[in-house]
C-alpha cells in the first residue's frame, strides 16, 4: 500500500465523523473549548506510521498550531498492536485486508472517544483520572477549571 492510499483511508473515515483534513497528517474536529486532533507519524526507519489522538485547549493553543495540549495514551488500548500491524505498510497484509481492517478499527476507536471531551473541565477529569499532564502550562491551566 502506497501513503497516498493510507491516506486516503483516513479521509474517508475521519471526513465522516466530521473532522476536518489540515495540512499534512492531520485531521481536526473543532469544538468550542476542546479540538480533537488525529495525526500520523512516519518513522523515520522504515514505512511504518504512528497513529496519535489529542486533544488542544483551544483557550491556550492556536488550533493551527503544531502544539497538543494532551496525547490520549492510545499506546494503552487493547487494540494498539492493531494499529502497529495495519499502518506497518512493509507487512505482506494485501491492500484489500489492510483497508477494510484499518476502516473497521479506526471507525471503533473515533466511535469510543471521539466527542468524550469537549469541555475544560471533562478534559481535566480525563487528565486527573489517567494521570496525563505533559505540559506545565496545560497543568496551571487545567487546575484552575471548575
Amino acid at each position: 500500500m502506497e501513503k497516498s492510499q493510507l491516506i486516503e483511508i483516513f479521509n474517508k473515515v475521519l471526513l465522516s465523523f466530521e473532522f476536518k483534513k489540515c495540512r499534512g497528517l492531520k485531521w481536526n474536529l473543532e469544538g468550542k473549548e476542546i479540538t480533537e486532533v488525529i495525526f500520523l507519524q512516519k518513522s523515520m526507519y522504515s514505512e511504518k506510521y504512528y497513529f496519535h489522538y489529542d486533544y488542544i485547549i483551544n483557550a491556550l493553543h492556536d488550533v493551527d498550531s503544531n502544539t497538543h495540549t494532551m496525547t490520549n495514551a492510545l499506546s494503552k488500548k487493547q487494540n494498539y498492536d492493531d494499529y502497529c500491524k495495519l499502518l506497518d505498510l512493509e507487512n505482506d497484509m494485501s491492500d484489500e485486508e489492510r483497508e477494510r481492517k484499518l476502516q473497521s478499527v479506526l471507525k471503533d476507536t473515533i466511535q469510543e472517544i471521539s466527542g468524550v471531551v469537549k469541555t475544560e473541565k471533562q478534559l481535566k477529569d480525563l487528565v486527573t483520572s489517567r494521570g496525563w499532564c505533559e505540559l506545565l502550562s496545560v497543568k496551571d491551566y487545567l487546575s484552575k477549571v471548575e
